[in-house]
This record gives structure tokens, sequence and C-alpha cells, in this order.
């Protein structure tokens, strides 16, 4: 059986000698990056999995790193950061990291974090192709179509999308969906659901199905009547 590659970017190499010790130990092939531009070449050389990553590694700005990572590679990403504040662990999500872990952390503890985020992503490859009305979504390749045409949706609101999707019509609360879609107890507000539906429903106008909020509940993804 192929082994699993994750990669590590951060320059604290103390520690990330210790989260590849975990990580080897439960099977996988471990990676080290200790600037941006070592963790760049990595990705296209090994082509990792997942990706643990420090923010503030050398060669970045600000979250730059993160965000390329996720958007322009699309591949799960953990964040470690050395500041577990509310306000970088609700950027972090914001942005489409799969989870956020601030330092000091137990490698045991990360090693079985990046277990769950590789099961959700191996889960969703396994599922069934989603269509509601004129929207098709492809699980295993992550695209979704609207009347045949692509979707670009970003890595959570693909993840929102299809949740709502596996159950048309039925209200999905802001607290279960947090879950499904992160896979941990959000420690910021739930609200950064709301931030997530509005990208997607913008996207959805004008076609048969939309993202409908219930009051003071959650979400539902709702088929239009066709007009006569």
């Amino acid at each position: 059986m192929q082994q699993r590659r994750v990669l590590i970017g951060d320059d604290d190499l103390g520690l990330a000698v210790a989260l590849r010790a975990a990580l080897v130990q439960d099977g996988f092939v471990v990676d080290i990056a200790t600037t941006m531009q070592d963790a760049l070449r990595l990705i296209g050389e090994r082509r990792p999995e997942i990706v643990l990553v420090d923010p503030t590694i050398p060669g970045t700005r600000g979250w730059n790193l993160c965000r390329s990572l996720i958007e322009e590679h699309g591949l799960p990403v953990v964040v470690l950061a050395g500041r577990s504040t509310l306000v970088d662990n609700n950027l972090a999500l914001d942005l489409g990291a799969d989870d956020f872990i601030g330092k000091p952390c137990s490698p045991r503890e990360v090693a079985a974090r990046v277990k769950s985020v590789l099961r959700r992503y191996e889960g969703a490859r396994e599922s069934e192709d989603l269509r509601v009305g004129d929207l098709a979504i492809d699980v295993a390749r992550r695209q979704a179509r609207l009347n045949g045409r692509d979707l670009a949706l970003r890595t959570k609101e693909f993840d929102l999308l299809a949740a709502l999707a596996t159950d048309p019509g039925v209200v999905l609360s802001r607290e279960r969906l947090l879950r499904s879609i992160w896979g941990y107890t959000y420690l910021g507000n739930s609200r950064t659901v709301d931030v997530y539906a509005c990208w997607p429903r913008t996207k959805l106008r004008d076609s048969s199905v939309s993202i409908e909020g219930v009051w003071a509940v959650g979400y539902k993804l709702a088929v239009r009547a066709p007009t006569i």
C-alpha cells in the first residue's frame, strides 16, 4: 500500500522533527521545509496529501503561504500557529484551513488530527456525485457545475455546498456544519458559517437552487419550483 505523504512547513526544527517522528510512527512519509520557497518546491516535487504549516515561516508575508496552499494548490492544510489567539484561529479557518493547532502542541495530538482531516477527504472521495436541480457536484474531483458551467468555489465554499446538497431541503445547524466541515468544535463565532453561505449563494443566483437561511438555526439547500 502506498504511504501517505505529509509536508511540514516550519522553521522550528525541534518541533518539526518531533512531529515527523509521530507521523512516521503512524505510517506517513514526512518532508520538512523551513522556508516558503522550500515548501513550494517540495509540494511540486513530492506532491504531499496534506500540509502542516506555520504561517510565519520565513519567506512569506502574513498568511500568503496558507492562502496559496488552499486556493492555488487545493491541499488540505493544518495551521501550526505560534500565537493561539481567537483572531488567528478565525483567520485560519476563514481562509479555508482544515484545522488550527496552537503551539506548544503534542505531536501525538497533531498526528491524530492529521488523520482526522485525511479521513474527511477520503470519505468525500468515496461519496457519490450529488445532483440537485441544475447543480451537479463531483465530490471526488471537488468540482461543482451549474447548468453545465464550472462554479469557482473556495475550499470551504465547496465543502459547505456539498454538505447542504447531501440533504437538500433539510436544515443543517451552524454547529453541525462546523463539525462536519472542520471536524472539531469551532472555538470562534459560529456565525462564520454565514460568511461562507453568502459567497456561494451569490453564485447560485438565477439557478433552480438556492441556499436559504433559517432564523436562529442554520441553512438548507432549496429547489425552486419552475415558473409557468
